[in-house]
């Protein structure tokens, strides 16, 4: 051996030194042992690489790489695969939560009578049932104004009724002495003789009302008497 191939044993030689690997070693006792821990590195990294069916060259830069990540995470190089297993156990149980998520939605579309098809198809037709909606309440609002014309109707019914209650209102007394001189009995009779009918009277002063050609002499002797009735009542009051 000359010195050119020497040398990179004597650098190789220092590197295990500082590395604290040949202590206690000198002499031709120190280079066996650094020949022989190499040569079982590279045996050991063959076989290795061997059955993983990968260049030795990508192993190198495979073990830099996790060096690398482990270092940027913040992670001791020996925790490394077990900070992997952790990860791979978060991952399984983070799945896990979304298949029970995804279920538990499932359920609640189901408890709804309604599916995803339905709430799409609620979405596509949501201006038309918006549209429904305002017609509703228009009907809603029609129907209001409706009962309340009625009621409005009704009142005014009972109102006319009873004005024209109030201006039909014939005193007994005057109907009983109507009666009597027409020879017949009082409204209050107990014999079931017959009296002047109250419901005749108007009848027979409406026909008079409504065709007045036909009782012209009935209509001068009513005339007649209410001038009477009214001078007499006038001078009354004067007095």
């Amino acid at each position: 051996m000359d010195i050119q191939s020497f040398a990179p044993l004597v650098r190789l030689y220092e590197v295990l030194r500082e590395k604290v690997l040949l202590t206690g070693i000198t002499g031709q006792e120190s280079l066996e042992l650094m020949q022989s821990r190499l040569e079982a590195l590279i045996v050991d990294l063959e076989v290795l690489c061997f059955k993983g069916e990968l260049p030795i060259e990508d192993f190198v830069s495979l073990i830099t790489n996790v060096y690398s990540t482990a270092d940027k995470l913040g992670i001791p190089l020996d925790r490394f695969p077990a900070h992997i297993t952790e990860l791979k156990d978060r991952i399984d149980d983070l799945r896990k939560e979304i298949d029970q998520i995804e279920a538990k939605k499932q359920d609640a579309l189901k408890d709804c009578n309604m599916t995803l098809e339905s709430l799409q198809g609620y979405n596509a037709n949501k201006p038309f049932l918006v549209w429904m909606q305002k017609l509703k309440q228009q009907l809603a609002d029609a129907e209001e104004k409706i009962r309340k014309g009625e009621e409005d109707l009704e009142k005014e019914r009972f109102w006319n009724k009873l004005e024209e209650q109030h201006t039909w209102k014939v005193s007994v007394d005057e109907v009983n002495k109507a009666s009597v001189e027409l020879g017949l009995s009082p409204l209050h009779n107990f014999d079931g003789n017959p009296s002047l009918s109250v419901s005749d009277l108007k009848k027979w002063v409406m026909d008079v009302y409504y065709y007045p050609s036909r009782y012209v002499e009935i209509i001068r002797q009513m005339r007649d008497v209410y001038n009477s009735q009214y001078k007499l009542t006038t001078t009354a009051s004067r007095n």
